[in-house]
């Protein structure tokens, strides 16, 4: 099945991460934690939706002491598995269906818990990394259609919903801009 562009964009995943901060967390300090994962599978407007089947998240390995971050077994959904494996200067794991036909329908969550290491590297913000942010995780997903075909998506998801602090300045400046533009026409 072929889809176009705006089809695989009307299917995101909504991913998130919570590392912790309700159980004392401190982003400045603390380098070991217990971080919650969430995935919504958003509604799409492929005929018959689409069912995510697997989910690959990369921890880079500038970042995360690839040694002592691991999945939580058992925190995962019921009826997934975590296979995680070890790239060169990264680790990803990648959670998917442990049985054939199963999945996470449009509207719901898939969640697990990993218990992570940061580097104390990461807490000074690194200037050799480049992802701006430790909890800004790239992740890929793979769909199954009603008809069972399978549907892929690259990288380029990310855990951090929140826009960059680069992008809300640039916006803000725009805004001021039109309101001084405004105001001056006003005159």
């Amino acid at each position: 099945m072929i889809f176009a562009v705006s089809d695989l964009q009307a299917f995101p995943v909504l991913g998130y991460v919570d590392p912790g901060f309700s159980n004392g967390y401190d982003l400045g300090s603390s380098t070991t934690g217990t971080a919650t994962y969430y995935f919504k599978n958003l509604p799409s407007t492929i005929p018959g939706g689409l069912t995510l089947s697997s989910l690959v998240l990369t921890f880079e390995g500038d970042v995360f002491d690839l040694t002592n971050t691991t999945p939580i077994a058992g925190t995962q959904n019921p009826g997934w598995i975590f296979k995680p494996t070890l790239n060169l200067g990264s680790y990803e794991i990648e959670i998917l269906t442990s049985q054939p036909g199963m999945g996470i329908p449009e509207g719901d969550q898939l969640t697990f818990q990993v218990n992570f290491t940061l580097l104390d590297d990461a807490l000074t913000l690194n200037p050799l990394w480049d992802e701006g942010g430790y909890w800004q995780q790239a992740f890929g997903a793979k769909y199954k259609t009603a008809a069972g075909a399978d549907v892929q998506l690259p990288f380029g998801g990310s855990t951090s919903p929140i826009p960059e602090p680069g992008t809300m300045v640039l916006l803000g400046i725009s805004v001021l801009s039109f309101a001084g533009y405004a105001k001056a026409r006003m005159k």
